[in-house]
């Protein structure tokens, strides 16, 4: 891929291809690579311009799936996975067809899937969550060649309910991603996820805007609807119809982001006319990503937002169903493929038994397997490692082990 005037074809094939050299070979324990998967997809120059590089070239270097089959007789990677069926972004490009911004989703790039992106989760949660941390591994990941950053929300611990370590001391998701947005320059920042039903739609947008304003134009927002019933007591909100308050939801954030003068009158929310400044610098808007594990929050990932996140809980050992079962809904809402975002929880080292657990190389091949299950993107969370995201591990400890396994599993 070059950036030529004109369109960058990609060619339906798999290349392979690996660092050094120009003859495939099996990887070794100093060959590093990169894998690739060409489809017929033409880019315009800003788009291809946005894809991953690697001293100032696209990565040509890799191991390609065969058919989405997780790697087989010695092909699992060695010092990172490659990008492999996921989704280039270009400022937040929006995936899929949207009648009401017509600028999102019309390029060639949402109708067919390319890479899998790789990103990483921040110091958010327990011993780490450090300023100097967060600030470390934001930069750290940057440089590593990670894609994204994401944080989480958790608001309450209810008294005796035994929730897990991570859970226990969290920062503020659209505060950390503001305080990463000062210490970075190109890696993307998501948040996986805002609970929608516990902040006003206008309340969020200001925030998002002002996230996206101070990064340059890299946010992902992540909603979701919530779970905790001690969470929506403590913030005054309500479960009840909790699906039809998110799509007025997402059209309230749409017309502040977007329209010069905003207005709306729904049936959970009303904004007066008026105006809401600056706005963000990905017009129209951030790209927002869903969550929810049941069939009705899928669908309407797909149908309404920018694609569809997993969370901790989720068994991404069938995580192929939940995928298309998303695609599906965008397909049927004449949208193009949508975004799909994983939490990869890591446990690194233990017998293996779990995806993204044990040695490094099971973990490569874990993620590889992913790739050929409709994930287009993941990110690796150490905050549900109890070594690192529990509020009782050593701080010192901590970071190191975070350390470790961010340059180990670093695309």
């Amino acid at each position: 891929m070059a950036g030529k005037q004109g369109k960058t074809r990609h060619r339906k094939m798999v290349r392979v291809a690996f660092r050094n050299t120009g003859t495939p070979r099996a990887p070794s324990s100093d060959s590093s690579f990169r894998c690739r998967i060409r489809v017929n997809c033409p880019l315009d120059n800003a788009t291809a311009a946005a894809l991953p590089h690697e001293q100032g070239r696209p990565h040509e270097q890799g191991l390609a799936h065969e058919q989405g089959r997780p790697h087989e007789q010695g092909l699992a990677h060695e010092k990172g996975l490659a990008h492999e069926k996921g989704l280039a972004h270009e400022k937040g490009l929006a995936h899929g067809r949207d009648e009401r911004w017509p600028g999102r989703g019309t390029t060639c790039c949402s109708e067919m899937i390319g890479f899998m992106i790789i990103g990483f989760g921040a110091p958010v949660s327990g011993a780490w969550a450090t300023p100097g941390n967060l600030a470390e591994f934001a930069e750290r990941a940057e440089r590593a060649g990670y894609a994204s950053l994401w944080t989480f929300q958790r608001l309450l611990v209810p008294e005796g309910s035994g929730m897990e370590p991570v859970y226990q001391s969290v920062l503020d998701p659209m505060v950390a991603l503001g305080f990463a947005a000062a210490r970075t320059s190109r890696i993307r920042l998501g948040v996986g996820l805002v609970n929608l039903p516990f902040v006003s739609p206008a309340m969020l947008a200001k925030q998002a805007a002002s996230v996206d304003v101070l990064s340059g134009g890299r946010l992902d927002l992540g909603l979701g609807i919530g779970w905790l019933p001690e969470e929506f007591i403590a913030s005054g909100a309500t479960t009840a119809r909790r699906g039809a308050r998110t799509e007025e939801y997402l059209a309230v954030l749409r017309t502040l982001w977007d329209d010069e003068v905003s207005s709306f009158d729904g049936e959970f929310y009303t904004i007066p006319a008026g105006r809401q400044y600056p706005k963000p610098v990905q017009r129209p808007g951030p790209p927002i990503v869903l969550g929810g594990m049941s069939r009705p929050a899928m669908e309407r990932a797909g149908r309404l937002a920018d694609g569809w996140i997993t969370s901790s809980r989720t068994d991404l050992s069938a995580i192929k169903p939940a995928a298309e079962a998303v695609q599906e809904a965008a397909a049927e809402a004449g949208r193009g493929p949508v975004r799909i975002i994983c939490r990869g929880v890591v446990k690194a080292g233990g017998d293996g038994s779990r995806l993204l657990s044990g040695d490094y190389d099971k973990i490569r091949a874990d993620t590889a397997w992913l790739a050929g299950q409709g994930v287009t993107e993941l990110f690796y969370d150490l905050n549900w490692d109890p070594l690192i995201g529990s509020p009782d591990a050593a701080p010192e400890a901590a970071a190191d082990r975070a350390t470790e396994i961010l340059e180990a599993l670093k695309p």
